[in-house]
């Protein structure tokens, strides 16, 4: 199965791009979410991202918190366009700097974003020049690579004892 994800024209003019930097927070379930039938520590859970949510404003504040799970709490900047699912996508563009979005519920746990800064940026045009720098650049490296592999090949492993 295939997505397309987003189409660009080559050689048009440069696309403009939102990168923003995001800090999150996962809060872990115990066991797997039932959402009929939430169990105690699930609803605890839910309880303190809401206090989270409300109570932590700014990205130092948000880096200061204990960490409650293996996730990285930057995972770098991220291109907005890129972000699927879309509503992910329009939570994300609509969240104020440095505040923590309303906490998003998955079957394995709890995840609050915050948006720490957003920019906008030139993506850089794909010109013919730039093409061709790639092209060589690739054609060197795959040249180093066959005459690295064919004087291994060729080596003659002296020992003396």
């Amino acid at each position: 199965i295939v997505t397309l994800r987003a189409r660009r024209e080559a050689g048009q003019a440069a696309q403009v791009s939102t990168m923003v930097s995001l800090r999150q927070i996962f809060l872990p379930f115990t066991e797997r979410l039932d959402p009929n039938n939430p169990t105690d520590q699930q609803r605890a859970t839910l309880e303190r991202a809401q206090r989270l949510q409300g109570a932590t404003r700014g990205c130092t504040a948000a880096e200061a918190l204990p960490r409650t799970s293996d996730r990285p709490l930057d995972p770098g900047a991220i291109r907005l366009e890129g972000v699927n699912p879309p509503p992910l996508r329009q939570v994300l563009a609509s969240l104020p700097i440095g505040r923590f979005s309303e906490p998003l519920i998955a079957p394995d746990g709890i995840l609050l974003l915050m948006v720490c800064g957003r920019e906008r940026q030139e993506e850089e045009q794909f010109t013919p020049e730039i093409a061709r720098q790639t092209i060589l650049r690739d054609r060197v490296e795959l040249v180093a690579r066959q005459l690295q592999r064919e004087l291994r090949r060729r080596a003659i492993i002296d020992q003396r004892v």
